[in-house]
């Protein structure tokens, strides 16, 4: 808690009409070098991250403080925060920035597997530089994370939700 006191700190809490998304999935779904693996929103949502973070790399940087400078770093290492039985791990793709969305589905699904398989090993969670929790998965619609003071922000995905109708 200390230490969050010495950045300031905002939530942003928005509707996000994801339609299209969920359209672009099915589609994603039905091509043959997707076949077998889990497409999701967030494997979107990763692409459209890394994508934001090429035209706006400042947000891909991190406070040191013991140097009281900003560091922008040059390769988007996109962790996605996972519960398990052990607790709360956040394992990162490494230059995430990179993947097309093909390399990037294959990475979150292998990545999936290692923590479902408890092979998550320290080498997969160090050197994150942005963070996605997908609250999502438990049909929660928005929360607000544990600020890691030294970052610029982490997106918190809730729940995919049908439009609701006359709703504006």
């Amino acid at each position: 808690m200390q230490a969050s006191l010495q950045v300031p700190q905002a939530s942003v809490w928005m509707d996000v009409d994801v339609t299209e998304t969920v359209a672009l999935i099915d589609q994603l779904k039905q091509r043959r070098e997707f076949a077998g693996l889990r497409v999701s929103p967030i494997v979107v949502l990763a692409k459209a991250v890394c994508l934001a973070m090429a035209k706006h790399p400042e947000v891909n940087s991190s406070l040191d403080l013991a140097r009281d400078e900003i560091v922008v770093h040059p390769d988007v290492n996109l962790g996605i925060a996972a519960a398990t039985r052990r607790g709360l791990v956040v394992p990162n793709i490494k230059a995430a920035n990179d993947l097309n969305l093909l390399e990037l589905a294959e990475a979150l699904n292998e990545l999936v597997s290692k923590v479902r398989e408890g092979r998550i090993t320290p080498a997969d969670a160090a050197r994150g530089t942005f963070t996605i929790t997908n609250v999502g998965v438990f049909g929660v619609e928005g929360w607000h994370p544990d600020p890691q003071p030294q970052r610029v922000g982490d997106p918190v995905p809730g729940d995919v939700q049908p439009a609701s109708v006359g709703r504006g």
